[in-house]
């Protein structure tokens, strides 16, 4: 059984205008919806309802925290809620998710409580202004691949993370490399979909031997790149022998 894929949550960072509020719990997504515009009329076919999409909206995120009142991402959040200032507000996620929402925002609502058995708290509800953007952060691009006894088609690219090759060979063997210091990975298998580790390997490093026996017979190649506090990045070679 496969296990699911997923990150936990914990390591998320959020910044306001470049300063990061210290001991924040829930870091929400923003909550987006798009308006529903209604041209139903005595014409609309069958007697049904007719809708078309309208306005998108960023929506509000409510956001707690531990009350330090010396920390500066805190601070200066107050700061801005207090004078109405519009600010650059970045969520990122754990290094193993490697993401980040970007937005403008201000802070509409501020917060928190006193408990007599707990620690003091504080909200800032953020109202969310224009269109929020996902950005993902890869481990970055290989400057070569290469395999024995074959060709990649095309040549490698890297904006291009799907090859093909040909081979007249009875095994093949993959070698990467990279400029960044990451740890590379080669799998294969006879779909992408069931994959096993080859080799695990350094920049410019050579897997071990991948069996290819029959004439006209597909084997699947991933070589995975991967880097501390990245999304890993894949580049797959669909193998093929020819007689």
């Amino acid at each position: 059984m496969t296990a699911t894929a997923g990150f936990v949550g914990f390591g998320s960072t959020l910044k306001w205008n470049g300063t990061a509020i210290a001991a924040v719990r829930d870091i929400p997504f923003p909550n987006m919806t798009r308006d529903k515009v209604d041209f139903t009329n005595h014409d609309s076919p069958d007697q049904f309802e007719e809708s078309k999409p309208g306005l998108g909206h960023a929506g509000e995120v409510s956001v707690d925290m531990i009350f330090l009142p010396g920390d500066a991402g805190q601070v200066a959040a107050l700061a801005d809620f207090l004078s109405g200032t519009e600010r650059e507000m970045i969520i990122t996620g754990p290094a193993a998710a490697a993401f980040t929402w970007t937005c403008q925002a201000f802070i509409s609502a501020v917060g928190g409580s006193t408990p007599y058995n707990g620690e003091i708290v504080r909200n800032f509800t953020l109202t969310l202004t224009g269109k929020p953007v996902l950005g993902v952060t890869f481990a970055g691009d290989l400057t070569g691949l290469t395999i024995t006894t074959g060709t990649l088609s095309p040549a490698l690219v890297a904006s291009t993370y799907t090859y093909a090759a040909t081979t007249t060979g009875t095994s093949v063997t993959v070698t990467p490399t990279m400029a960044t210091a990451t740890t590379i990975e080669v799998w294969s298998g006879a779909t992408f979909s069931a994959l096993t580790l080859v080799s695990t390997l350094a920049s410019g490093g050579t897997s071990s031997a991948i069996a290819i026996a029959d004439v006209l017979q597909h084997v699947a190649i991933r070589v995975r790149v991967k880097r501390t506090g990245y999304a890993t990045r894949d580049y797959d070679i669909t193998l093929i022998k020819t007689a």
